[in-house]
C-alpha cells in the first residue's frame, strides 16, 4: 500500500486478502489504537518502513462456521470450525475426513504461512468462506525409504532420517 494510503484503505485491503470485515479489524502502531480511519498513513507511520499491528475481533457468540479444505489430490471438503480452535484440531478433522494418519503428516499453509500446532485458527484470519491448503506426506521409517510426497510441498523431499543417512554414508566414503 501507498503511504498516501488511509487507513481505511488498508482495511478494506485486508478484508479483500484475508476476508476479514473492516469492523473486525483493529490497526495498531507502536501499540497504540489508529483511532481515525480516514487518517492516511503516512501521518501516523513515521518511518519510511514502519509497519503496522492488526487484531482481529472474534465473532460475537464464537459460532461455527464453514472453511474449504484444498488439496491438489483430494476433493475440496467444507469443515466446520470455530475461529477459537486450534491449528491441531482442525488437522485432526481434516485427518479424519480424508482417513490420513497420523494427522502429523499433514500440513496446513494459511496464506501461503505454515499454521503451527497450538495455535488459534484466529492467528491465521480464518473466518467463513476461507480456503485452506492441505499437504500430506507418508514416510517409511522402518523400510528406510525417503518420503513418498502424496501432495506437493517443493521445500521437502525426503525425510529427517534418510538426510542424515546419507551425510553419514558421505562422510564415511571420505
Amino acid at each position: 500500500m501507498p503511504r498516501t494510503a488511509s487507513f481505511l484503505q488498508v482495511k478494506q485491503k485486508i478484508k479483500e486478502i484475508a476476508k476479514v470485515e473492516e469492523d473486525r479489524q483493529t490497526l495498531l502502531h507502536n501499540d497504540v489504537t489508529v483511532a481515525d480511519d480516514n487518517a492516511e498513513v503516512r501521518d501516523v507511520v513515521w518511518e519510511p518502513y514502519g509497519f503496522l499491528q492488526l487484531r482481529i475481533a472474534p465473532l460475537p457468540g464464537n459460532p461455527r462456521f464453514e472453511i474449504v479444505a484444498k488439496s491438489q489430490n483430494r476433493e475440496d471438503g467444507t469443515i466446520k470450525v470455530k475461529e477459537t480452535q486450534s491449528v491441531d484440531h482442525l488437522r485432526n478433522k481434516i485427518a479424519t475426513r480424508w482417513r490420513i494418519f497420523p494427522p502429523t503428516n499433514i500440513t496446513l499453509l494459511r496464506l501461503a504461512h505454515e499454521m503451527e500446532d497450538g495455535r488459534l485458527l484466529s492467528d491465521y484470519l480464518i473466518c467463513k468462506g476461507i480456503v485452506c491448503f492441505s499437504f500430506s506426506y507418508s514416510c517409511s521409517i522402518l523400510d528406510h525409504k525417503p518420503c513418498r510426497i502424496l501432495h506437493h510441498k517443493p521445500w521437502r523431499s525426503n525425510c529427517q532420517l534418510n538426510q542424515n543417512q546419507n551425510q553419514s554414508q558421505e562422510t564415511s566414503t571420505l
